[in-house]
């Protein structure tokens, strides 16, 4: 299923300290699905400097990447609105949902139709928006905690692999997103491709799981 409204083209500017390498070596280092290399290169879809460059030539510093992956299939799971809303967002901007998953809630659907999950809560909450909700990962019922959820398909493959890879620590990352703080001096926590533009920040919850005690039967 595609949707091209919200696979906008991605632009990134090359730090000054940039270590030049090949586009393919670029594509690599920021963990871009083969897939999506593969699209890119087939349909000339990243440009340097508003030109397309092959693979196999390098980019420098203060280079402009462009990369439209306006027409990317991605298969999605439409999810059942419910207007409740027991999360609460810990961060939020143009591709990025982060929020505090309570305790006793699912994740997810397990079958089609299926409501009261927290992603059902999420895909209402985002409807107001215009946005559909992309799962990144999921934690335990039982277990209350952070949860990052795409609004934008692209960045998903990207977010998973980062989570695989252990590239960057949810302390690590939660850590920085305090109210007041400057984020334009906050480094660079998530991935070139993905907005930090600032929305919403708020403190973060630390997570736990709750334990029921079972009632205990006399034989």
């Amino acid at each position: 299923m595609v949707y091209a409204d919200d696979n906008l083209p991605k632009k990134v500017t090359l730090e000054t300290d940039f270590s030049p390498m090949s586009v393919r070596g670029l594509l690599n280092h920021w963990l871009v699905p083969q897939k999506m290399q593969h699209f890119l290169r087939i349909n000339r879809e990243i440009l340097v400097n508003g030109q397309y460059r092959a693979f196999n030539r390098n980019v420098e510093p203060g280079d402009e990447i462009t990369l439209n992956f306006s027409e990317v299939s991605v298969k999605v799971q439409n999810y059942e609105l419910d207007a409740t809303q027991s999360f609460s967002v810990l961060f939020e901007s143009d591709d990025l949902l982060i929020v505090n998953k309570p305790a006793g809630i699912k994740t997810h659907p397990n079958r089609p139709g299926e409501n009261g999950t927290l992603m059902n809560q999420v895909a209402f909450y985002l409807a107001q928006q215009g946005k559909k909700a992309y799962m990144v990962h999921r934690i335990d019922e039982a277990t209350s905690g952070v949860l990052l959820i795409g609004k934008t398909p692209i960045v998903i493959g990207i977010l998973n692999r980062q989570l695989s890879q252990k590239r960057w620590p949810a302390s690590t990352l939660l850590s920085s997103m305090i109210p007041n703080t400057n984020w334009q001096n906050t480094p660079q926590l998530i991935h070139p491709l993905v907005s930090t533009r600032k929305m919403i920040v708020n403190v973060v919850l630390i997570t736990s799981t709750v334990y029921r005690r079972l009632p205990t039967t006399a034989f």
